[in-house]
């Protein structure tokens, strides 16, 4: 946005700031259920509050915590967490983690206490049609076939200790080569000391500056 202001008119900011917002809030082309049925089963969800100065502003966007990128809120987390549960009613062998975090969520957007977050999860799985429950992260420590057993097919996570495959120097590319060296260079001894492993497919192309430049100039809604 910076950039912007130092580098374009007021018209032509007005013209195009819409689309990058816009552009900035889909962090996903797909829908959840598109995800969970080309086989995601791990997401990362960043859940809070609008900036206080957007909250009760709009009859259209309720007061509950949404996906925020930076401070633009996307999908609402109760309304993701019914189509999880409705996907995992529909596939009574299947598992889902959900990985609860606020990386880069500015400090005005309140986050959800930890009361907050139980109820989401109590509320989601309530609506369940097969006694689906949710657990937490003592359920890696199980078999899969107990977890099927006592329903607890919904696996919840919140800030985990990442063994990440992610710098921001490998993923800063728009090729493939350095993702897959970073994949490659990972290994048990370093799993040992955190809660799950993490291979990030996605490259952060935007952080180099012609990537970035483009992106924003030519933003638009099919973009």
């Amino acid at each position: 946005i910076g950039w912007l202001a130092e580098h374009m008119s007021h018209d032509m900011i007005a013209k195009i700031l819409p689309n990058v917002i816009y552009g900035l809030a889909i962090t996903q082309k797909d829908s959840i259920p598109m995800l969970l049925d080309i086989g995601a089963r791990y997401f990362e969800f960043r859940p809070a509050h609008l900036l206080p100065q957007f909250e009760g502003k709009s009859q259209h966007v309720p007061n509950r915590p949404y996906f925020q990128h930076a401070c633009i809120p996307g999908l609402a987390f109760e309304e993701f967490l019914e189509q999880v549960v409705r996907f995992l009613d529909e596939n009574p062998a299947e598992h889902v983690v959900v990985h609860v975090r606020w990386d880069n969520i500015v400090a005005q957007c309140r986050k959800p206490t930890p009361e907050e977050l139980d109820a989401a999860f109590d509320m989601a799985v309530s609506q369940s049609s097969t006694g689906l429950e949710w657990g937490g992260p003592d359920c890696f420590s199980e078999t899969i076939a107990a977890l099927r057993a006592d329903g607890r097919r919904l696996i919840r996570v919140v800030e985990a200790d990442k063994y990440d495959s992610w710098t921001a120097e490998a993923y800063a590319t728009v090729g493939p080569t350095p993702i897959i060296e970073r994949f490659e260079s990972m290994n048990a001894e370093g799993q040992q000391s955190t809660d799950i492993t993490v291979l990030q497919c996605q490259a952060t192309s935007q952080s180099i500056k012609e990537v970035f430049v483009y992106s924003l100039l030519t933003a638009k809604a099919d973009t």
